[in-house]
């Protein structure tokens, strides 16, 4: 978490050009994480679970890749 933080305080930094007026309001966008295996789109709040959850996913694929793609089935998948 302390990686959004760091770099919107050296964004501001390098980016302000009214010194003397104050800042009411900062955002940061990031998009577009998802690749052609990976749909899914990670949060940078909740960067360690999503790591957890794409080594997950990865070895999901592995044992469908090996045993067949109905040998587990997601909760998605049941309707």
């Amino acid at each position: 978490m302390k990686y959004p933080i760091d770099l919107a305080k050296s964004m501001i930094k390098k980016l302000d050009n009214h010194l003397g007026y104050k800042i009411h309001y900062i955002a940061i966008s990031a998009s577009n994480f998802a690749g052609v295996h990976n749909h899914k789109t990670f949060c940078l709040i909740d960067y360690e679970k999503d790591l957890k959850f794409a080594t997950l996913n990865e070895k999901l694929l592995k044992v469908r890749d090996k045993y067949g793609i109905d040998i587990v089935k997601c909760a998605s998948e049941l309707s």
